[in-house]
């Protein structure tokens, strides 16, 4: 489900699929285009949230495995 939300179209569609079966939302038009507009805003946050969360991720993953082996 995740693979559908790689492009923007992906995105919408999964916006109108929501809004559907939502009953206190009308149309998903306002979202996306909030999401367009906010595209680039988005990616960067993105990559900085990862650019954190990956070696952090990393180090907690090899704490947790190095307890175990004692």
């Amino acid at each position: 489900w995740l693979y559908a939300y790689r492009t923007p179209v992906g995105i919408q569609k999964s916006m109108a699929g929501l809004a559907r079966r939502a009953k206190y939302i009308d149309d998903s038009q306002p979202a996306f285009q909030l999401f367009e507009k906010n595209n680039q805003l988005l990616e960067d946050c993105s990559r900085h949230f990862l650019a954190d969360v990956v070696p952090f991720a990393f180090k907690k993953l090899t704490d947790l495995l190095e307890q175990e082996s004692f």
